[in-house]
């Protein structure tokens, strides 16, 4: 039975809590709080984060530029042609392609591919015989009457020419006006003449074709005057 006024104490800390009345300390309960990220916290985790993709990446495009570099080569130089000259005089030229040209003293070339095929040029032909020299005067006469015989010339290609004129006043009677006789030097005039004329007065340009050295011997009345002149070379 209870006395009238009395308050009962609760015996334990359940009872408290049963209370209505009763208001529990922070922590009392033992309810773990919502926890909540401060501005500066949330900064350095951004920040450190940074700098971790940064150094990832940046180990990842150093080893791909690194491997690339290191893949990565230059075409070398395109091969100059070598050549080679031989004591003979023909000159061997190998190009990068593996082509062979061979130039030989003479001129003609010989070009052999990489695959075996070999072409031949031969050196333009030449004459054998030099070509003669331009014509130069070898002996030239003043204009003379009567006989006469020329000092020596020498001439080194066939044909050779006498140019030559005469004129008589009065022509002689009987026999030849002009005659001129090609001799080796020294020799007297023998044979058939080179040129032999009848009449007054003639001239023409005569052709001989012996060679070394020469005399004209001429032969012609004391009223003919004449003059000759040999060209060639």
């Amino acid at each position: 039975m209870f006395e009238a006024g009395s308050v009962t104490s609760p015996s334990n800390s359940g009872d408290a809590l049963a209370s209505s009345d009763h208001a529990p300390e922070r922590g009392e309960l033992k309810i773990k709080e919502r926890r909540t990220w401060r501005t500066w916290q949330l900064l350095t985790a951004i920040l450190v984060a940074t700098i971790f993709g940064m150094w990832i990446n940046g180990d990842t495009g150093g080893g791909a530029s690194s491997a690339s570099s290191a893949g990565s080569s230059k075409l070398p130089p395109s091969a100059t042609p070598s050549s080679s000259s031989t004591a003979g005089g023909s000159t061997t030229t190998t190009t990068a392609g593996g082509s062979t040209t061979t130039t030989a003293a003479g001129g003609s070339t010989t070009t052999t591919a990489a695959g075996g095929s070999t072409t031949t040029t031969a050196a333009s032909s030449t004459s054998s015989t030099a070509a003669a020299g331009p014509a130069r005067v070898l002996l030239e006469s003043p204009q003379l009457k009567g006989n006469w015989t020329s000092t020596s010339f020498t001439t080194t290609a066939a044909p050779w020419n006498i140019g030559w004129a005469f004129q008589c006043a009065p022509a002689p009677a009987a026999g030849p006006s002009f005659q001129v006789f090609v001799t080796p030097a020294g020799s007297a005039a023998s044979g058939t003449p080179a040129i032999s004329e009848t009449g007054t007065s003639g001239q023409s340009v005569t052709t001989a074709s012996s060679l070394g050295a020469q005399t004209l011997v001429v032969q012609a009345p004391a009223s003919c005057t004449w003059i000759v002149k040999v060209t060639g070379s």
